[in-house]
């Protein structure tokens, strides 16, 4: 099951003494994560003990003091391998059988293999030249063929799924594309030699006069403040000799 819009700071003991408050008993609740960025999320998976009222859990509105909603997990079309066993339909967390390595077939973990990766591996399942995890194997694949699901090997890297033929007669069933206007074309413009486009106008060429007029206004008003500046100094040199006798 999947417990969806739970906080993520919610401890999964919490959850586990709710539910079995509500006559549920679980086995296992895990905070999901993101598949990219690891960052928990607000949904937990959930793992219930057999019980008869199990199918209850789905009208589980609150947990926890919080709305929630209660989903049966997505159905994989591969089939889940046990990483302690190699066997299928369940995972190593809930399996207490002997180990078997997934490269060479004999009882121990695969983290403790001492195997030589040159010679070719041995199926701890169906005894073949093939690692027991490989999909192509002929225990995977009767397994496939048992749950009514096809899991094919992965295509080429450059394989091209081949073209529907349409035939003639049910082209009345396709609709037609619709039908464009052609762009309008953008109007030309003469083209400009640099010679023209460099030369001054009638703007430049009034601007050149203010500039001008400007400058001279400004020369005369600097003659007269000079002018002033001077008859100034001339009296402060005549009055300081008075001041200081």
């Amino acid at each position: 099951m999947v417990l969806g819009h739970l906080h993520h700071s919610i401890h999964p003991d919490i959850i586990k003494a709710e539910l079995e408050d509500l006559g549920h008993k679980a086995r296992n609740v895990l905070n999901i994560r993101h598949r990219l960025t690891k960052g928990p999320l607000p949904l937990y998976f959930m793992d219930l003990e057999p019980r008869d009222n199990n199918k209850r859990i789905y009208d589980l509105q609150f947990l926890c003091n919080m709305k929630i909603t209660v989903e049966a997990p997505r159905r994989k079309t591969s089939i889940v391998q046990c990483t302690r066993c190699q066997s299928y339909e369940h995972t190593k967390t809930y399996c207490s059988r002997p180990f078997a390595c997934v490269k060479c077939g004999r009882d121990h973990n695969t983290a403790e293999c001492t195997k030589d990766p040159a010679p070719p591996a041995t199926c701890a399942l169906c005894g073949g030249a093939n690692p027991a995890n490989y999909k192509g194997c002929d225990v995977y694949r009767r397994l496939q063929t048992a749950r009514g699901a096809s899991d094919p090997l992965p295509r080429p890297p450059n394989s091209r799924m081949p073209t529907p033929h349409v035939n003639n007669g049910e082209a009345r069933y396709f609709p037609p594309l619709p039908h464009t206007q052609p762009p309008v074309p953008l109007p030309k413009t003469p083209s400009t030699l640099y010679s023209h486009a460099v030369a001054p106008g009638p703007q430049a060429v009034d601007l050149g006069a203010q500039l001008s007029a400007f400058l001279t206004g400004f020369k005369t008003l600097f003659s007269q403040l000079m002018q002033q500046t001077g008859t100034i100094l001339t009296r402060l040199t005549a009055i300081l000799p008075r001041l200081t006798a």
